[in-house]
């Protein structure tokens, strides 16, 4: 499969698990490494020329338009790559160095996520930047829904003067 079309197939992909998640009626979704991870690899590749600006510009299209319709808020953990590649020698236990995980492939997702930050913050209702560098591992989750928590209070606060007409 061609580089272009596997990326068409990953949108078609996660858009339909997208739509069969909120199919649930559940009220709260949590989705790992979804649409908007894909716009940051993508601008990567689209800075190493193995995407023309036309080929990037229509996957950035597509993955904003799809965001927008069914992601509420978006949270997105980063951290330096050293703080990255201890938690990943951490957790799976190994010393040896990784083919794609590695301090150049971290510090240009960084970068990128920086220098996309407007483009997520179209796409979603909210953005929320969470830098882990000095939070521990078991802490990352609690500081995420500390600041989850008043986006969502505002969303339900909205819901609920829609639902009954209150201004």
């Amino acid at each position: 499969m061609s580089v272009g079309d596997r990326n068409i197939a990953i949108i078609e992909y996660v858009y339909r698990e997208l739509l069969g998640a909120l199919e649930t009626d559940q009220e709260i979704i949590l989705v790992d490494r979804s649409l908007n991870d894909r716009q940051i690899w993508n601008y990567i590749r689209f800075k190493n020329g193995d995407l023309t600006e036309e080929q990037y510009k229509e996957l950035r299209e597509k993955y904003s338009a799809l965001s927008k319709e069914l992601i509420d808020f978006l949270v997105v953990t980063y951290a330096d790559p050293l703080t990255s590649l201890k938690r990943d020698y951490n957790s799976s236990l190994a010393l040896e160095e990784r083919s794609f995980l590695n301090a150049d492939n971290i510090n240009e997702y960084n970068r990128s996520l920086k220098e996309l930050e407007d483009l997520l913050k179209e796409s979603v209702k909210d953005l929320i930047l969470l830098d882990t560098s000095s939070i521990s591992i078991s802490d990352v989750s609690v500081e995420a829904a500390s600041q989850i928590m008043p986006v969502m209070r505002k969303q339900y606060i909205k819901s609920f003067k829609q639902k009954y007409n209150i201004e």
